[in-house]
C-alpha cells in the first residue's frame, strides 16, 4: 500500500504562521495513520517593518512533524525525525532549500510509514509524558 500525500496549503504549525512568507504543509496517510510534516519560514512581523524575525531559537525556517487527526496537526504529538530541521541565514536561495529540507523529511517519514513504524502507536503515546514517557505522568516527573 502507498503512502497518500496531500498538501494542504495552509500552515500546519506556529502561531504567527499567517505573517509568514514560506509555508508548506504536507499530510501523509497510510494504514489509518496521519502525519503532518510542516515548515514556515520568512516571518514578517508586522510592527518591525523590513526586518525577518526568527521563527524559533536562531533560525529563519523550520521544519516540525505531527501526528493528525482528521487533516490536522495534534501539536501535542510531535514526531522526532533525523533529517535537518532548520536554516539559519537568509540568503537568495532560502526558500529553495527550505523546499529541500522540507522534502527530506517527507521522504523520511513517507519510508518510516511503509515500515508501519507509527502503527502502534496510538492512545497511550498520546497520554504518555513529554519528558518521561510514562503513560499519564504529563510532567509529574518534574514536581
Amino acid at each position: 500500500m502507498l503512502v497518500n500525500r496531500t498538501e494542504q496549503g495552509l500552515p500546519g504549525h506556529f502561531i504567527c504562521a499567517r505573517d509568514c512568507l514560506f509555508r508548506q504543509n504536507t499530510l501523509l496517510r497510510h494504514n489509518g495513520i496521519e502525519i503532518i510534516v510542516s515548515t514556515v519560514g520568512r516571518y514578517s512581523n508586522q510592527l518591525l517593518e523590513g526586518e525577518f524575525q526568527h521563527v524559533g531559537c536562531g533560525r529563519y525556517y523550520e521544519t516540525m512533524v505531527f501526528h493528525a487527526e482528521n487533516k490536522m496537526a495534534d501539536v501535542s504529538r510531535e514526531v522526532d525525525f533525523d533529517s535537518s530541521c532548520s536554516i539559519s541565514e537568509l540568503s537568495e536561495e532560502s526558500d529553495d532549500l527550505a523546499n529541500i529540507m522540507h522534502e527530506n523529511v517527507v521522504g523520511e517519514i513517507t519510508s518510516r510509514l511503509l515500515m508501519d513504524e507509527f502503527l502502534n502507536r496510538g492512545k497511550e503515546e498520546k497520554d504518555s509524558c513529554p519528558f518521561c514517557s510514562r503513560v499519564n505522568c504529563m510532567g509529574g516527573c518534574f514536581k
